[in-house]
């Protein structure tokens, strides 16, 4: 495995010492233990038990005191992975040392000198540390990711299922209001028209209706409050952490020859000049080296696989490391001096196979894990859009209902009410048209407003309505028409959008010529952009462009003045259906 910055953060990180390092450290210990000072002394003596438990608990107190006084105060805020080797060093050393002082205390015959048990000690303790890091940060980190995959998927998935029906419910929510606040004023003024008592009192029930309620109401729904204070999502029950992303990988990419040979080839040596001397030692390195070759033969074979299913290759690599200690032990066997030479010589194949395999399994959980942070980065994505759709949708729906209030309704009343004070004799056929203004209001009321754009239209009416004080010209593109072709809500928001757009070239500009282009991006993302030839935007201008409109509106924003154009340029990014619908495809 590659020492990447990642690997190397983890090497030196504070969390790697906990008692899970101890469980996974203390069995291997207890195994080498057995193989260098029973077995090859053929010495089964329980005695070694108390020595081993001795020199396992001045190595457990000296670990708990580098923890409190380093590892705790130095690597929890910054990774030191050359600190990690030297304590890992140092704690291995201390216990090889201790079990060969216990030893001769009680008359037990050691093997090594001091030196040779420092040696020793320290790379069997760096090599643990390498091996449980990598594989225990990785699978941490993957466990992490996991989890925040199935998270981002539940979260785009319950906005999914619950985006319609909350913007029905609001909907349902400003109809009542509306329904509940005007149609039981309307139906009194009503009564009162047919009961003929006369007009001043329908007459001043209207202008307190329209004053009183109708323009406040209006007003309400034009400020359109923060969508964020709205509960989105109904939360779904949590999802298992257990499996992978991945179903299949690229089983090469799972050997790691360079890496782990550097990890096998000290202890393996080592134990060669222990068992069997250093002449014998030096043929042994040869038999590393083609292992050496074997594995990186292995691994071009199986660069020519594009991909094979995660319990295929595992196992197979597995096999691979078990395999490749066969040259090793084979040329230290020769030089054997006994039963329990043989025996203790299987250590090779534990070396082998830990490092190889172990560093193959943290491979794929790193290789899992990136391609689940990839998932997670386009599932946020999605999220953006799909919450910027459903703050869209609650802006029109709102929108839809002021202009509804102020426009429709607000006419009707106006139309009745200059009809009740119109100075000629009030005529029967005059209340006849009054109940049909009252009638008109009631009507807009009792259902959910839905207003059209016809975009073409609009934007004639919009360069029509500045003619002779700024030029305006569109230029649409035809990506951009096929989306917003499909998508009346995203027709109304470029309208909106284009409009205020003008508006403050013109106001806080002074511009002469404002240029309007859409086009829809790779992501299907439309992109609108209102550039003008007036002054630079002032800092404090963006509170009069309709912040909270593009807020809602809009995936992302920006007001800038661009030298090299010598244009101010307020760029828009749009979600549209179009969008959402192929991102829905993609879950």
């Amino acid at each position: 495995m590659k020492l990447n910055s990642r690997a190397l953060s983890r090497l030196g990180s504070a969390y790697i010492w906990n008692w899970g390092f101890l469980l996974f450290s203390l069995p291997i210990y207890v195994l080498l233990s057995l193989f260098f000072d029973a077995v090859i002394l053929e010495n089964y003596s329980l005695a070694w038990v108390a020595v081993w438990l001795a020199a396992e608990a001045v190595q457990l107190v000296l670990a708990l005191v580098l923890k409190w006084a380093v590892i705790d105060r130095f690597m929890v805020w910054s990774s030191h992975p050359i600190l990690a080797c030297v304590i890992a060093g140092f704690l291995g050393s201390i216990r090889n040392v201790m079990v060969a002082v216990f030893a001769n205390a009680i008359g037990l015959e050691v093997i090594g000198d001091y030196l040779y048990r420092i040696a020793g000690g320290s790379s069997i303790g760096v090599g643990l540390l390498f091996i449980y890091a990598l594989g225990f940060g990785s699978r941490l980190e993957h466990r992490e990711i996991i989890s925040r995959l199935f998270g981002a998927r539940e979260t785009l998935l319950a906005y999914r299922d619950n985006i319609k029906s909350l913007v029905a419910d609001e909907n349902d929510k400003i109809l009542k209001q509306a329904q509940d606040e005007l149609l039981p004023r309307l139906d009194r003024i009503q009564k009162l028209l047919a009961e003929e008592s006369g007009l001043e009192q329908p007459l001043d029930e209207l202008r307190s209706l329209v004053n009183n309620q109708v323009r406040p109401l209006s007003r309400e729904l034009s400020a359109l409050p923060s969508t964020a204070a709205i509960g989105v999502i109904k939360r779904m029950d949590a999802p298992s952490v257990k499996g992978t992303y991945l179903k299949t990988v690229r089983p090469s990419s799972l050997l790691r020859p360079i890496g782990a040979f550097a990890i096998i080839a000290p202890g393996t040596w080592l134990i060669s000049q222990l068992v069997l001397g250093l002449v014998a030692a030096e043929i042994v390195a040869l038999g590393m080296v083609i292992s050496l070759i074997f594995v990186v033969v292995a691994k071009v074979l199986l660069g020519r696989v594009e991909s094979m299913s995660r319990a295929t290759a595992l196992p197979l690599v597995g096999a691979i490391a078990f395999v490749s200690a066969i040259p090793s032990y084979s040329f230290g066997v020769q030089h054997a001096k006994g039963p329990s030479t043989y025996l203790l010589l299987l250590v090779f194949f534990l070396i082998n196979y830990l490092t190889i395999y172990g560093l193959a399994i943290t491979e794929a959980l790193d290789q899992d894990r990136q391609a689940a942070e990839e998932e997670i980065r386009r599932q946020n994505e999605t999220l953006e859009i799909e919450k910027s759709l459903f703050d869209q949708q609650l802006w029109i729906s709102r929108r839809n209902w002021s202009f509804v209030l102020h426009g429709t309704v607000q006419a009707a009343l106006t139309a009745a009410i200059t009809r009740l004070s119109a100075p000629a004799p009030f005529e029967p056929h005059h209340l006849l048209l009054v109940q049909e203004d009252l009638n008109r209001a009631a009507a807009a009321l009792r259902v959910t407003p839905v207003i059209e754009i016809d975009l073409q239209r609009a934007a004639a009416d919009l360069v029509e309505a500045w003619r002779g004080v700024v030029s305006v010209t569109w230029d649409v593109s035809v990506r951009a028409e096929r989306a917003l072709r499909d998508d009346p809500n995203a027709r109304l928001c470029v309208n909106e959008i284009a409009k205020e757009g003008v508006s403050n070239a013109v106001r806080h500009g002074q511009a002469k010529n404002v240029w309007i282009s859409i086009d829809r991006d790779h992501n299907d993302i439309l992109v609108l952009t209102v550039s003008n030839d007036g002054f630079a935007p002032k800092p404090d201008v963006s509170s009069g462009l309709g912040l909270k409109m593009l807020d809602e509106l809009t995936l992302k924003w920006s007001l800038e003045f661009k030298p090299a154009l010598k244009r101010a340029v307020l760029s828009a990014e749009i979600p549209t259906k179009f969008n959402s619908g192929r991102a829905s495809r993609e879950l």
